[in-house]
């Protein structure tokens, strides 16, 4: 069911046009224990000022992506969609400049 969820999120926000979103990946969905709400977390590329206003774009958005949620996904009751910002992508772009800027200090040395 969450990964039903997921793609349906993942296909509506590709749909919109709102130039907010251009850069943002649905990585995965959990739902709670009665269906009715889906904690949705994406990861947004840029600076933080840009996964702000992503994320207001998002929040803007939910009633369009959950209605087509609920074309998509057969269920009782259509989910309320929670936005949750994953930095995991962020981390690890971190983390690889950090390996990057260690290796060429080695090479200096």
């Amino acid at each position: 069911m969450e990964e039903a969820v997921r793609d349906a999120v993942a296909a509506a926000v590709a749909s919109m046009t709102d130039p907010r979103l251009a850069l943002v990946s649905v990585v995965r969905s959990e739902m709670s224990r009665d269906l009715a709400q889906a904690k949705v977390y994406v990861s947004v590329l840029g600076n933080e000022a840009q996964v702000k206003a992503t994320m207001r774009a998002l929040e803007g958005a939910s009633g369009y992506v959950r209605s087509a949620v609920g074309r998509a996904v057969r269920l009782r009751r259509t989910p309320a969609i929670q936005w949750v910002y994953d930095d995991a992508m962020a981390r690890g772009q971190r983390i690889e400049g950090l390996l990057r800027q260690i290796r060429q200090e080695d090479r200096s040395d």
